[in-house]
């Protein structure tokens, strides 16, 4: 076999990186060896190392896979945020939907999360995003729109897991899922659902968050 072009080499890496954040999702990076990504992708060992010597080397592929996702999204987030006519419904779904189209990412937060001690690390882009989260919930709280009892920064979080999770698993059927049910039916399903549930969370008592859509804060 002949030496791989520039572009075939960068094609074989952005492989490992998926194959990697798929392994270490499914499994943690602990019980991932090189050996597995390597069978995966069909490369020797060497192969892999060849790219990626060590693990700390993925770890950073990663956190720069992360960067690179969160940096393109903050245009439009901030879009969803600024909208002078945006309603709560659209910044979640805004969310959601960035999270469900990198959901193998989105299983590797919440791995890291739940079962790491680690912290993750977050770009510039990353940061700005949760800045605009909390401000959004701080100014609704202010005018009303949204529930007074709890603290924006905490109920980020939480509801930042929340919504990984939903998403993290938004691509396996439940025993009880009929099979007439399509994919893209069960994830619409699902995403109302997620929407529902923080509409719930964050909406004054007494709304009806399964068709009232809440109203976005004053910009």
């Amino acid at each position: 076999m002949g030496r791989r072009t520039r572009e075939e080499a960068e094609a074989l890496r952005e492989q490992i990186i998926d194959e990697t954040l798929r392994q270490f999702a499914d499994r943690g990076a602990a019980a991932t060896s090189m050996g597995d990504l390597a069978k995966a992708v069909g490369l020797s060992k060497q192969g892999v190392m060849h790219y990626f010597p060590t693990k700390q080397h993925l770890h950073d592929a990663i956190r720069d896979r992360l960067k690179e996702v969160l940096d393109e999204a903050l245009p439009s987030m901030v879009a969803a945020f600024t909208a002078h006519d945006a309603e709560l419904d659209s910044v979640l779904e805004e969310f959601i939907t960035l999270m469900e189209r990198h959901r193998n990412l989105s299983r590797y937060l919440l791995r890291k999360v739940a079962f790491s001690d680690d912290e993750v690390e977050f770009s510039r882009s990353g940061e700005a995003i949760g800045s605009l989260l909390v401000d959004y919930i701080r100014r609704g709280q202010e005018e009303g729109a949204l529930r007074q009892d709890f603290d924006p920064e905490s109920a980020l979080f939480h509801l930042g897991l929340l919504l990984l999770m939903g998403t993290a698993t938004g691509g396996k059927r439940s025993a009880t899922t009929s099979p007439e049910v399509s994919a893209e039916q069960l994830r619409l399903r699902r995403h109302r659902e997620l929407v529902r549930i923080t509409r719930a969370a964050l909406l004054p008592p007494g709304t009806d968050v399964t068709t009232l859509k809440g109203r976005k804060p004053t910009v």
